[in-house]
C-alpha cells in the first residue's frame, strides 16, 4: 500500500511560490503518493526532485493524465447514476458477459447482459414493480432473473472490470476538487528514507509590525509574518523559512499531453486506362498546418528514472534532512502570538534575496493561517512633525523618523505604534533595507496650524543673447510661497519637516536656506518652531520666460530704450547702430526703386497708347501734324525710359551691395550677456 510523505520544510517567497521538502519512509519496493491540485501539476513536474537516502533507486514517477476527472469519466462507456445505481450500471453493461449468483442454493447463471425489463405484479394498491435482469446464456436461452433474487453479479469481461475500477478511483478525486495523484515507485532493500522537494504556487507571506516607543524615545520594533496553508496537507512541526525578494518564476505546460501535427497524405486511386496524354510531372504538396509545440514530453516516470536513479546523487538542499526533526514546541495560530520564536536571518548569496528562518518548528493546519514572529530589535528613531499639503492641508502629521540600523531587510507592511501601554496610531512601512531611513506618519498634530500664501513677481531681464540675426531676452520670474506655521502648543517646541513641491524649470533661490534633503517630488526643509509661537517661512523659487525679436525689426526707439537700460556693450551698440543705418539706406533705396518702377510703367503705358493712336491716323494734313507731334512725344519718352533704366540698374547694384554688407554684419554678430 502506498504511503504519504510528510512535509518537513517550507520556504515561502514574496513572488507567490512555495518550496516544500518532504520525507517519507519505504520498505523494499514500497511507493509514495502525493496529491496536488490540477493547476499545481505543471510546477510540480517542472521542479520535483527525489532522492533515496538508503541506497535504493527511484524506479519511476507516475501521475494522472493531464485531463480533468470529467474527461476521464466521459471516455468510459460505463455509467453509475446517483440513483438506481445497480439498474443504471446493468443497463450500461449490455452485451457484457457476467455471472449471477442467486439467493438460493442453485448454481450461478452465466450469460451476456441483454438489459432490464420492468413488470407489475398485483393490482390496485398492492401492485408493485418488479425489475428483471435479462441474460443470453451459453445454451442460447433468454433467462429472466428478478433483481431481488440476485445475491451477486461478477463481471467476466476484463475490460469492463477495468473501466468500473477506473470509475471508482476517479469519482473521489472528482468530488475532491479534481485532485491529481502522483506516485513515486522505488526499488531497494529494507527500510529507507526518501527525500523529495518541489515548488508550487503559494500565497504571498505578509508582514506586520508593532513599534513600542520607550521613555527615552527609542523605538523597539517587533515584526510578525502572516502565512497561509492553502494546500492539501497539514504543516506539522515544519521548518519554516520566509524569503524576501523576487526570483524569476514562470508557468510552462508539462502536464497536458502534447502532440505533433502530421501531414495528411491520401492514396492516389487509379482510374480506368485511356489514351495517354503526356504532361510535365506535377507533385502536389501535402497540406500541413503550422506545427505547434515540440515532441511529446517523456512521462514523468521516465524523467525521474533518468535523473534521480543514482543513490549517491546530491540532495536538493545543502544539508541532509532527518525524518526526526529537533524537538521544539508546536507553533500554531494560538501559541504563535504568545511566544517569541528564535529567528535566524541571512542574506542569500544569489540575487537580492533575504531569508528569515524560524528556529522552532511551526504547525499550520490545512486551510488555516498563522502568525509567527520574525523580528525583535531596537532601532534608531525620533518623533517629529511632517507637513505635506497632500497628506493634510491645515496640519502637520506626527511622524516617526525610523532608521534601519540593523543588518535586516524590513519587508513592507502595516505598523501599529504604542507608548507606555497606550495606542498611538498606525502607519504603513515600505520595504526598508539596512541603512535606509523612513518616515512613518501615524497621527495629526492638531495643536499646529499651517497656512500658505502664494505671491509672484517679475524681476526683469537677466540674460541677453544675439545669434542668427535674432535678439533673445530672458526674464527672471520670482515665485514666493509663504508658509505660516502657528505652534499653539505652549509647552512643547516643534521640530518640523516641511515638504515643498518641486516644480520643473523652477530653481530655489540661492539666497534662501537649502533643504536638508530632496525626494523625487519634494524639497524637504527642517525647521524649529518655538512653543506657543508663529513662524513664517518663505520659499523663493526662480523661473524664467523669454522673447525673440529679429534684429532687423528693431527701430530707433527700441535701440534707444535698450541702450538706456545698458543691455549692450559699446561694441554691440556700434554694431547694432551700423546695421540699423544700413537697413535705413536699404529701405530708402527700396522706396526709390518703387518710384522708378512706377514712372517706368507709366511711360511704357503712355507709349503703348501713342502707338495705338498712330495706327488710326490717315494722310490728311491735320492728321500728319498730329502724327509728327506723337512721334516727338515717343522720342522724349524713350530718352526718359533710358534714364530710368540706368537709375534702376544703379539702385539695384547699391541695394545688393548694402544687403550683402548687412547680412555679413548680422552673421558676425553673436553675443551673450548675463546681467546681475
Amino acid at each position: 500500500m502506498a504511503k504519504h510523505p510528510l512535509i518537513k520544510n517550507v520556504i515561502l517567497y514574496k513572488h507567490g511560490m512555495g518550496y516544500f521538502e518532504c520525507l517519507g519512509q519505504v520498505t523494499d519496493a514500497d511507493s509514495l503518493e502525493l496529491e496536488f491540485k490540477k493547476e499545481e501539476m505543471n510546477d510540480v513536474l517542472k521542479s520535483l526532485a527525489v532522492y533515496d537516502t538508503g541506497g535504493g533507486t527511484i524506479q519511476s514517477i507516475s501521475c494522472d493524465a493531464g485531463r480533468s476527472a470529467a474527461d476521464e469519466l466521459a471516455a468510459i462507456a460505463l455509467e453509475i447514476p446517483q440513483t438506481d445505481s445497480l439498474s443504471g450500471l446493468l443497463q450500461s453493461l449490455r452485451g457484457t458477459p457476467v455471472q449471477v449468483a442467486l439467493m438460493d442454493a442453485s448454481p450461478p447463471i452465466s450469460g451476456a447482459v441483454i438489459g432490464l425489463e420492468q413488470n407489475q405484479q398485483g393490482q390496485g394498491e398492492v401492485a408493485i414493480d418488479i425489475k428483471r435482469l435479462v441474460l443470453w446464456t451459453a445454451d442460447g436461452a433468454l433467462r429472466h432473473i428478478p433483481l431481488i433474487e440476485i445475491k451477486g453479479i461478477e463481471i467476466l469481461d476484463e475490460k469492463a472490470r477495468a473501466d468500473l475500477q477506473k470509475i471508482l478511483e476517479t469519482i473521489p478525486y472528482w468530488k475532491g476538487r479534481d485532485l491529481k495523484k502522483l506516485t513515486i515507485f522505488t526499488r531497494g532493500a529494507g527500510q529507507r528514507q526518501i527525500q523529495l522537494s518541489y515548488s508550487i504556487p503559494a500565497p504571498v507571506w505578509k508582514t506586520s509590525y508593532r513599534i513600542l516607543l520607550k521613555e527615552d524615545g527609542t523605538p523597539y520594533l517587533q515584526g510578525w509574518a502572516h502565512v497561509d496553508n492553502t494546500g492539501e496537507t497539514d504543516w506539522q512541526d515544519v521548518q519554516l523559512s520566509l524569503v524576501a525578494g523576487l526570483p524569476v518564476s514562470f508557468i510552462h505546460d508539462l502536464y497536458s499531453p502534447r502532440y505533433r501535427q502530421r501531414p495528411e497524405i491520401e492514396i492516389v486511386e487509379e482510374a480506368a486506362y485511356g489514351a495517354p496524354v503526356v504532361q510535365q510531372g506535377v507533385y502536389p504538396e501535402a497540406e500541413m498546418d503550422l506545427m505547434i509545440g515540440d515532441m511529446p514530453v517523456p512521462a514523468p516516470a521516465a524523467e525521474a528514472a533518468a535523473g534521480f536513479s543514482k543513490a549517491k546523487q546530491a540532495p536538493s538542499r545543502s544539508r541532509a534532512m532527518q525524518l526526526e526533526m529537533r524537538p521544539g514546541e508546536r507553533m500554531d495560530l494560538e501559541s504563535a502570538m504568545g511566544q517569541q520564536n528564535q529567528v535566524s536571518r541571512h542574506k542569500m548569496e544569489m540575487a537580492d534575496l533575504y531569508m528569515y528562518t524560524i528556529e522552532n518548528p511551526v504547525t499550520v493546519k490545512r486551510g488555516q493561517s498563522a502568525m509567527v514572529p520574525i523580528l525583535g530589535s531596537d532601532l534608531k528613531g525620533e518623533q517629529l512633525a511632517l507637513y505635506n499639503q497632500k497628506l493634510r492641508a491645515g496640519n502637520p502629521m506626527t511622524v516617526l523618523r525610523l532608521e534601519n540600523n540593523t543588518e535586516l531587510v524590513l519587508e513592507g507592511g502595516p505598523v501599529t505604534l504604542y507608548k507606555s501601554g497606550e495606542y498611538l496610531g498606525e502607519a504603513m512601512l515600505d520595504t526598508l533595507k539596512s541603512g535606509q531611513k523612513a518616515l512613518l506618519p501615524y497621527a495629526v498634530e492638531l495643536a499646529c496650524r499651517i497656512n500658505i500664501d502664494h505671491k509672484s513677481r517679475e524681476r526683469g531681464v537677466y540674460r541677453i543673447q544675439i545669434y542668427a540675426g535674432t535678439l533673445h531676452l530672458s526674464w527672471r520670474t520670482e515665485k514666493k510661497t509663504i508658509y505660516t506655521i502657528n505652534n499653539q502648543n505652549g509647552e512643547r517646541p516643534l521640530k518640523l519637516l516641511l515638504d515643498h513641491p518641486i516644480t520643473k524649470t523652477w530653481d530655489l533661490d540661492k539666497e534662501m536656506p537649502q533643504p536638508v534633503e530632496t525626494t523625487d517630488d519634494y524639497y524637504r526643509f527642517e525647521l524649529q518652531i518655538p512653543a506657543g509661537k508663529a513662524f513664517a517661512f518663505p520659499i523663493v523659487e526662480l523661473g524664467s520666460r523669454s522673447s525673440q525679436t529679429q534684429v532687423l525689426d528693431l527701430d530707433g526707439d527700441d535701440l534707444r530704450r535698450y541702450f538706456q537700460l545698458n543691455y549692450f556693450t559699446d561694441g554691440i551698440k556700434t554694431s547694432l547702430q551700423a546695421i540699423q543705418d544700413i537697413q535705413l539706406q536699404l529701405e530708402k533705396l527700396t522706396g526709390e526703386k518703387a518710384v522708378l518702377d512706377e514712372d517706368y510703367n507709366e511711360l511704357f503705358e503712355n507709349q503703348k497708347r501713342i502707338r495705338e493712336n498712330l495706327k488710326a491716323l490717315g494722310e490728311r494734313a491735320e492728321e500728319l501734324e498730329l502724327r509728327k507731334k506723337y512721334l516727338a512725344q515717343l522720342h522724349q519718352d524713350e530718352e526718359k525710359l533710358a534714364a530710368i533704366k540706368d537709375r534702376q540698374k544703379e539702385t539695384r547694384q547699391q541695394h545688393e551691395s548694402l544687403q550683402q554688407e548687412r547680412d555679413l554684419a548680422l552673421e558676425q554678430l553673436s553675443w551673450q550677456s548675463d546681467l546681475a
